[in-house]
């Protein structure tokens, strides 16, 4: 008789950690919520080259990124229901760190890349923050061919590339 392979289901409370090659640390995850469909999850403040202790499980609290793409942002997000992978270590189970409301949806487990992303911030050079920082939210007009677009977008914007051409400099757009 072939053994068979027994898969692991997340249940709400319970604590993984994730290696993070591109960083070579661990980093951990909080189930907050599983059901039939999806699994919803929140990051955790641990970020270290050894695996989470049980006995810390009960102080580390949600992690908050900040990065190019999130400004001191919880990061949680929901996932299509599937076995816990391989490469999630069990570490134990707590009291849940956050509530499962989420409007997040990434589809798969997560890999690591908030805390990539947060670490690359960390280590800019904090004039590049502040600049960055100063201008993420600038909606001070400016005008391209005619047409008056806001200083900053937080995401592709259509409308702009249009009225861009080939003499065009993308310079007056700092971010």
């Amino acid at each position: 008789m072939a053994n068979k392979i027994k898969f692991r289901t997340a249940q709400a409370g319970e604590v993984y950690a994730y290696f993070i090659e591109d960083l070579n640390k661990y980093c951990a995850y909080q189930i907050l919520a599983a059901d039939r469909q999806s699994i919803t999850y929140v990051a955790l403040d641990y970020l270290f080259e050894t695996l989470p202790q049980f006995e810390k499980l009960e102080s580390l609290q949600p992690f908050y990124s900040m990065s190019f793409r999130n400004e001191f942002e919880m990061v949680k997000s929901i996932i299509q229901k599937s076995p816990v992978p391989d490469e999630f270590i069990y570490i134990g189970t707590t009291s849940l760190k956050a509530d499962s409301i989420c409007n997040t949806y990434s589809g798969n487990w997560p890999t690591g890349s908030a805390f990539v992303a947060n670490e690359r911030w960390n280590n800019l050079d904090k004039e590049v923050q502040k600049t960055y920082i100063q201008y993420a939210n600038c909606t001070d007009p400016i005008s391209i061919n005619g047409k008056v677009f806001p200083k900053c977008f937080r995401v592709l914007n259509e409308e702009l590339f249009q009225a861009l051409n080939d003499s065009d400099t993308l310079s007056e757009l700092p971010c």
